[in-house]
């Protein structure tokens, strides 16, 4: 599995490469809609752009898997900003050092997790997660087991 192109947040006037995909519910109710991955680092075959303004989680930019410009207006008509008022849930920002990479879809692991709550498009609340702990057990455990590994080795 390889890993998943981020889409893109601002918020706040940052820019922020995200690890979800607020686009996903919205699409299942299309079914005269199907977009085409055309790389296995792009699965879901497009690539959003979004923004966080009054509150509100807008879609501000639609690109295909190639990184073509399609617009909101190709699912939107008429709209070139749009209100996500179907998503809610959590927009998950990796944040800080990355201490682990995996090559799969979003995972890697980061200092700090980023998230921010939704409902119905509408920004509830901010969480920082912090993985510095969590990643230091982790990391003792693979010494150990490396240590482990070496010893059997040597007696054999």
């Amino acid at each position: 599995m390889t890993r998943q192109v981020s889409e893109t947040l601002f918020e706040n006037g940052n820019e922020h490469w995200i690890e979800s995909e607020p686009l996903e519910k919205y699409l299942k109710k299309r079914k005269d809609v199907k977009f085409k991955g055309t790389s296995t680092a792009n699965w879901r075959g497009y690539i959003g752009t979004w923004e966080i303004a009054d509150n509100k989680l807008y879609l501000i930019r639609l690109r295909n898997s190639r990184g073509d410009e399609l617009g909101t207006e190709y699912l939107f008509p008429g709209q070139t900003r749009v209100f996500a008022e179907w998503f809610s849930g959590d927009i998950d920002i990796p944040d800080g050092e990355r201490f682990r990479y995996y090559n799969m879809r979003y995972s890697a692991f980061y200092e700090r997790n980023i998230l921010l709550r939704f409902s119905k498009g509408v920004f509830i609340e901010k969480k920082i997660v912090d993985n510095r702990e969590k990643f230091e057990i982790y990391r003792i455990a693979v010494e150990k087991r490396m240590r482990e590994s070496e010893e059997r080795e040597e007696d054999e």
